[in-house]
């Protein structure tokens, strides 16, 4: 292939332009930056090297992310992003992330055994969520090792 351009009569007489298509994603990098056709495929195929990791790692990273969502669920949250609810009318405070409701909102505020027994169940659902993960990681990684086939025992 021809290298096109600016360059003069060197470039009409040169064929050091280089192109490199991978087939099964139909990547195609093209480089014409030097008269020399070996290094303008050593640096086509640091190029074409840098696309493909750089597809995994983002089909790596939605996979994650759709699985952490599968796992964990966004619904789990209630109304939207809302933490923690404090009704001063019925004296409850609920937490939304770990469920808990507490009927005595002034043991609460002054920091009392009941504002403990709030931080103890979220801090009980954050190690619940945290081991979910990990599973989720695990998951995905077997999954990616095992080229997605089933083993039999």
């Amino acid at each position: 292939m021809r290298a096109r351009g600016a360059g003069g009569q060197h470039v009409n007489t040169t064929d050091s332009a280089i192109r490199l298509t991978h087939i099964p994603t139909s990547t195609t990098v093209s480089i014409q930056d030097g008269r020399s056709q070996h290094k303008n495929r050593q640096k086509a195929w640091r190029v074409l090297r840098s696309k493909m990791a750089q597809m995994r790692r983002e089909a790596r990273e939605e996979e994650k992310a759709a699985l952490r969502v599968s796992v964990i669920g966004v619904a789990r949250m209630g109304r939207g992003d809302k933490i923690r609810t404090y009704n001063w009318g019925q004296q409850r405070v609920t937490d939304h992330r770990s469920g808990m409701t507490v009927g005595r909102l002034g043991d609460v505020l002054e920091g009392g055994e009941s504002l403990d027994a709030v931080m103890d169940s979220v801090r009980d659902w954050l190690r619940e969520r945290d081991v979910e993960a990990l599973v989720a990681d695990e998951e995905a990684e077997v999954k990616r090792s095992s080229g997605g086939r089933k083993k039999t025992s």
